[in-house]
């Protein structure tokens, strides 16, 4: 189970059985290869300041009951790891906490911290770099509400989750996804205040490189 795809689309095992028509908004797949690409430039001029230091591709596993949470976070530096985002001049607050939830799991698994480097973009031009400190704490409510989702499955309330996406913003079923409705917090609510205090910190740090944080 991609840890990316768990803390996107884990409350909707059976979309493929909803029958809708799903879309793509080919606006939304520009601007995302655009990030992927400078996303792509930015690992690598990390990797050429800090030389041996940082190493692509770590996997950090998490496993309960046979089953296991994985993710890769862009460079893992040792002591810590980099995870690379990149953000327009305006970002949901969902988004900013899927990524705050999404390093907290390494951070968790792995037992360091994970630092997100929020690369803000303006009129496709590279405007700023945001640095966001995640500590394993943060990653806690990821582990345990796993856990649960994997209760679930061995009982039977569920079905295993086996579709795989790269993004919501070019996600084929982001017309029937109830993520894009239903509030985060609803699903993590053990650690919900430092969550609350975390995500406020994250929103206070990217709008003073600019970036307006809606929703």
């Amino acid at each position: 189970m991609p840890v990316g795809l768990f803390t996107q689309c884990a409350l909707i095992p059976s979309y493929y059985l909803t029958g809708k028509t799903p879309s793509i908004d080919w606006g939304d797949v520009t601007m995302h290869l655009l990030g992927k690409m400078i996303h792509s430039l930015a690992i690598a001029e990390i990797r050429n300041r800090l030389g041996n230091r940082c190493v692509e591709g770590v996997e950090v596993m998490y496993t309960y009951n046979a089953w296991t949470m994985r993710g890769k976070p862009d460079l893992d530096c040792g002591n810590y790891y980099l995870e690379f985002k990149t953000i327009m001049g305006r970002v949901t607050k969902a988004r900013l906490f899927h990524d705050l939830i999404q390093a907290g799991f390494y951070s968790a698994a792995g037992n360091k911290n994970t630092y997100v480097l929020y690369l803000v973009l303006n009129d496709s031009v590279l405007r700023n770099i945001v640095p966001i400190e995640v500590i394993p704490e943060v990653g806690y409510p990821v582990i345990y509400a796993f856990k649960l989702w994997v209760k679930a499955v061995e009982g039977g309330d569920i079905g295993a989750l086996v579709a795989k996406t790269t993004s919501c913003k070019v996600c084929r079923f982001r017309n029937i996804c109830i993520m894009r409705t239903k509030n985060p917090h609803e699903v993590l609510l053990p650690g919900k205040e430092l969550l609350d205090n975390y995500l406020d910190y994250v929103k206070h740090e990217v709008s003073k490189a600019g970036v307006k944080v809606i929703g």
